[in-house]
């Protein structure tokens, strides 16, 4: 198990890649924080991941929007706290807009990157 005693926090991780990615890097034994903005979304997410923890692995959520630099800092800190380190990052959160490049505002490409 190449991920064997990792913490990891994945952002975007309640639905879709994220998710998904949080279920591999479970089975390759690792901690795995599941971010995401919405927090049924993330329990959702953690109790549907529950079972696929291996030994000497675990997964909790965190609820944070990714552009919030207060939240975000709030969340690495609770995991080092509880966790001792962070190891890996997938940075997985986006969004889409429904604009083409070149209508986008700058607002809108800059919250979309």
């Amino acid at each position: 198990m190449r991920l064997q005693g990792k913490v990891s926090i994945i952002t975007g991780a309640a639905q879709g890649i994220g998710l998904a990615t949080a279920r591999k890097f479970l089975q390759e034994g690792a901690t795995v924080i599941v971010c995401d903005r919405n927090a049924q979304a993330v329990a959702a997410a953690v109790t549907e991941l529950r079972p696929a923890v291996t030994p000497g692995a675990a997964v909790d959520g965190h609820a944070v929007d990714v552009t919030d630099r207060a939240a975000v800092d709030a969340m690495v800190a609770a995991v080092c706290a509880r966790h001792g380190r962070i190891d890996v990052l997938v940075n997985n959160a986006g969004i889409t807009l429904d604009a083409r490049l070149q209508k986008m505002t700058e607002d809108q490409f800059d919250r979309v990157i």
